[in-house]
């Protein structure tokens, strides 16, 4: 049977994605305008983990372990991967001179993903795979006890995960956010969103896709200027330091009216380029984004530093800060507009590394269908 494909996620996935990687240059050339008041920087993260809720099936709980080394298979071996792989990469830039990232060595390779993920700076973006990790395992644990003494009430569930979210946010809130202090907030950060996409399709969405379009956006861009007025600020903060926190409920209300507002818009979309290829391959690819983008980012660098041999608009490109800072990005002539190189760079490199694991996946399969019907034809 064909699965059926809820193309306003594809479209969420893929609005999610730019932010996320235009957050991470500068804007990418695309800020102002509604980024004004949904800021790229700070709760993009959270869409992804609202959606990763909203699929969860309970049927899984059938197989709790099989779940489990799924997600394993799914999030922790590709981390530990992209790990080593990047830290091979920036030991071998190391030896030419470049000051990126940290030694290769057991701590930066088996602890720090965990507690950290920023060790090799090309894969920061990475962090979020063990909070949500955790947040999986959690709740498929804590929902499989609960079964055994017969609850399955999700107003239980969401009350519980809230508070958890609170309590956690509350310790970053009062500066426990560093070491393993920092595993445990950004566990807390995750659950709460994860639970509330399960809560919102067992319980709200039949009442949320009731309300017409403009109303529901009105209603919630009053929301966010009440907000910004209460906690004085635009409410951005940094997920993966769990910091800047307005208090222990601004990143759960702030991140539900988030939420709402891109989900709606992204239902809005649907129609017109739901099912376009495009926004497919953001929405497939992304693991593969989150872990290289600032490939792109530096490719871009090394490309500008060969282009100053040859050309006087590149002639300001700091050679030094690209050799030693991962965040430089170089704007010809101050033109703002021209972080879209980065933006399309950060987003277009890492879908190609996917594909091509993708066609190496393939060929792989193919070999070992072909030595299975040798093996066959011999033994006959």
């Amino acid at each position: 049977m064909t699965k059926k494909i809820d193309y306003r996620f594809k479209i969420l996935y893929a609005i999610a994605m730019i932010m996320l990687v235009a957050g991470h240059c500068g804007g990418g050339g695309i800020n102002g305008g509604i980024f004004e008041w949904f800021p790229m920087a700070g709760q993009n993260l959270i869409l992804f983990i609202f959606a990763s809720g909203y699929f969860y099936n309970s049927q899984v709980e059938e197989n709790v372990l099989g779940y489990i080394w799924k997600k394993v298979k799914q999030l922790i071996i590709p981390l530990y991967l992209y790990t080593i792989g990047y830290g091979l990469f920036v030991m071998s830039l190391g030896a030419k001179g470049f000051m990126l990232g940290g030694d290769f060595t057991f701590e930066n390779v088996v602890i720090a993903p965990i507690t950290n993920g920023h060790q090799f700076l090309f894969n920061m973006a990475g962090w979020f795979v063990v909070p949500l990790f955790m947040a999986q395992f959690y709740n498929i644990i804590s929902r499989k006890i609960f079964s055994i003494f017969g609850i399955k009430n999700e107003y239980l569930f969401l009350f519980i995960n809230v508070i958890f979210g609170i309590v956690g946010n509350t310790l970053a809130w009062e500066g426990r956010n560093t070491g393993w202090w920092l595993v445990l907030v950004r566990f807390t950060y995750f659950v709460t969103f994860y639970e509330i996409g399960i809560f919102y399709r067992a319980a709200l969405e039949k009442y949320d896709l009731r309300i017409p379009d403009f109303w529901y956006l009105a209603i919630l861009m009053i929301l966010k200027c009440g907000m910004m007025l209460v906690f004085k600020t635009n409410l951005v903060f940094t997920p993966s330091w769990c910091n800047d926190f307005s208090g222990p409920l601004m990143p759960i209300v702030s991140g539900i009216i988030e939420i709402a507002f891109w989900f709606r818009i992204s239902k809005v979309l649907e129609p017109a380029i739901g099912k376009s290829k495009y926004i497919g391959l953001i929405a497939n690819n992304t693991y593969s984004i989150m872990m290289n983008q600032f490939l792109g980012f530096w490719i871009v660098n090394y490309i500008y530093m060969v282009l100053v041999k040859y050309s006087s608009v590149f002639s300001s490109f700091d050679v030094g800060l690209y050799k030693s800072d991962i965040w430089y990005m170089f704007i010809p002539l101050d033109l703002r507009q021209m972080r879209m190189v980065y933006l399309v760079a950060g987003i277009l490199l890492p879908i190609a590394i996917q594909l091509f694991f993708y066609k190496v996946k393939a060929i792989t399969k193919i070999l070992d269908i072909k030595r299975l019907l040798q093996r066959k034809n011999t033994s006959l």
